[in-house]
C-alpha cells in the first residue's frame, strides 16, 4: 500500500511538472504522460488535476493503462484514457464522472422513466376558453398544434368554447 502510493506520488508531481502552459489564455491545458501499467483511476486523477477539475470514478473502472502522450490536450488525453478500456465519461458543472456505458444508459433510462412518472401524476388541468368573433372549431387545430402530446382540445359547440385539458396523461 505503501509503495503504491508513493508510486502514485511521484507520478502525479512528474506529470504536473509535466503539464504545458496554454499557447494563449483561451488554450485547453495540455498535459505530458508517460506510465507502464498504471492504475486507471490514478491517470484519471492526473487528468483531471491538469484540467482543475473534481473527479469522481465508479467502482466498476479498474485496469491498468500504458501511456506515452507527449503535448497533448487534456480532453483528448482523457478521452484517449477513457474509451481504451471501454469506459465512459460525463462532465457536470466541474465534476467529470467515469463509469461504464450500461451505467450511463440505465442512469438515463431511469431518469427518462421518472420522467414520464412526474408527468402521468400531475394533475390535470382543464380551461375553458369562450371564442368570440370566430368559430372555436376553426381554431382548435392550431391551439392543437401549439399542445404536447398528452394534451387534448376539445370543442363546445353550444358555447362556441374550446375545453383545453393539459398536464397528466
Amino acid at each position: 500500500m505503501a509503495a503504491s502510493r508513493r508510486l502514485f506520488t511521484a507520478v502525479t508531481l512528474a506529470a504536473l511538472a509535466a503539464v504545458s502552459l496554454p499557447a494563449h489564455a483561451g488554450a485547453p491545458p495540455r498535459i505530458d504522460l508517460d506510465v507502464e501499467n498504471a492504475a486507471i483511476s490514478n491517470v484519471l486523477r492526473l487528468i483531471a488535476a491538469t484540467a482543475h477539475l473534481n473527479l469522481v470514478v465508479s467502482d466498476a473502472v479498474k485496469g491498468k493503462v500504458t501511456l506515452h502522450l507527449r503535448n497533448v490536450p487534456w480532453r483528448l488525453a482523457l478521452r484517449v484514457v477513457v474509451r481504451s478500456k471501454g469506459f465512459a465519461v460525463r462532465r457536470t458543472g466541474n465534476v467529470l464522472r467515469v463509469d461504464t456505458p450500461k451505467a450511463f444508459a440505465r442512469e438515463d433510462a431511469e431518469a427518462v422513466h421518472a420522467r414520464q412518472r412526474a408527468r402521468a401524476l400531475a394533475p390535470r388541468r382543464v380551461t375553458l376558453i369562450p371564442v368570440n368573433y370566430a368559430s372555436a372549431a376553426s381554431l382548435a387545430p392550431k391551439v392543437k398544434a401549439v399542445l404536447g402530446d398528452h394534451d387534448k382540445v376539445d370543442v363546445d359547440t353550444r358555447t362556441n368554447t374550446l375545453v383545453v385539458v393539459t398536464g397528466g396523461r
